[in-house]
């Protein structure tokens, strides 16, 4: 008897990082480490959307200005953010001597780079102290 032709098994889809994205994973893992032997610190904060909508002007009324929950690295002169602990960084802010910090309102603050001012807010003032002496620390690295 004949038998149906089978059809050629369809390869697995490819879902393993490009080198970018092992690149940041591991520098993440490393950082984790780091923290982990006290070189470092990692903790939740909320980031507040710093991007605008295509098209529009950055301070339109209706620019992006949402709060996001993250988790954050400090490593070296880095600091990565991070949807879930277990997850590769969202983004990296560069620390270095030309980042400067400020103290904002209540349990928030704001580092400021050469392209864009990050806002940030902690749990409670004492962990935004902790925080902030952690990233100016961080500066004097980079």
């Amino acid at each position: 008897p004949l038998q149906p032709a089978r059809a050629a098994p369809t390869p697995p889809a490819d879902d393993s990082p490009d080198e970018d994205e092992e690149e940041q994973i591991v520098l993440a893992q490393r950082a984790s480490a780091e923290s982990l032997s006290g070189t470092g610190r990692t903790g939740w904060m909320h980031k507040k959307g710093g991007g605008f909508s295509a098209g529009r002007m950055q301070g339109h009324p209706f620019a992006r200005r949402n709060w996001k929950q993250r988790w954050f690295v400090l490593s070296g002169a880095r600091l990565f953010y991070h949807a879930n602990p277990r997850e590769a960084p969202l983004g990296v802010i560069e620390l270095g001597d030309d980042v400067t910090t400020e103290i904002s309102e209540d349990t928030y603050f704001r580092v400021l780079t050469r392209g864009r001012t990050y806002v940030l807010q902690c749990s409670s003032n004492g962990d935004r102290a902790a925080w902030l002496e952690s990233i100016r620390a961080a500066c004097s690295l980079g």
